[in-house]
């Protein structure tokens, strides 16, 4: 079994077996693109990973004066990035990432109460703003319907 880690911190319960020395588990660490902060990842169907990096600290809040953050690919079998962009401009920082079935990237932006989507096809975004003001969306999950699931924080 292989874990990836991100630059984070391993957190260890007092009285637990740490995760990393559990039998049969091995780690690697593989460092997201220079200055970034990783916060959510999501797989997709291929088995690459993505990552959200904010470039900021989101719990409490980031500035408003935060460009917008960024998403980078991770190819596990390359053990290399493939892709790493910034957001559009007027686009907040993304933290937690899901796919649709039909293969689209979710991401929610409590600093700009708005939900995004990146279709990886076509390379393109779509940003809609969430109903209820000041809500700062969070957490976000697909079901198999299609319906995007998203949290308010």
């Amino acid at each position: 079994m292989s874990v990836l880690l991100g630059l984070s911190t391993l957190g260890i319960l007092p009285g637990h077996v740490p995760f990393a020395a559990a039998a049969g588990v091995t780690s690697t660490d593989y460092y997201p693109p220079a200055g970034s902060d990783p916060w959510g990842t999501a797989f997709d169907s291929s088995g690459h990973v993505w990552v959200a990096l904010p470039g900021c600290d989101p719990s409490p809040t980031c500035s408003t004066s935060t460009p917008p953050g960024r998403i980078a690919e991770f190819d596990p079998t390359t053990k290399s990035w493939i892709t790493d962009f910034q957001l559009p401009s007027g686009y907040g920082q993304a933290l937690f990432l899901t796919f649709d079935k039909s293969g689209n990237l979710w991401f929610p932006m409590p600093m700009t109460n708005t939900l995004g989507m990146y279709n990886v096809t076509t390379q393109t975004f779509q940003q809609w703003t969430v109903p209820t003001s000041a809500s700062g969306p969070w957490g976000v999950a697909a079901d198999s319907l299609g319906n995007i699931w998203f949290t308010e924080h």
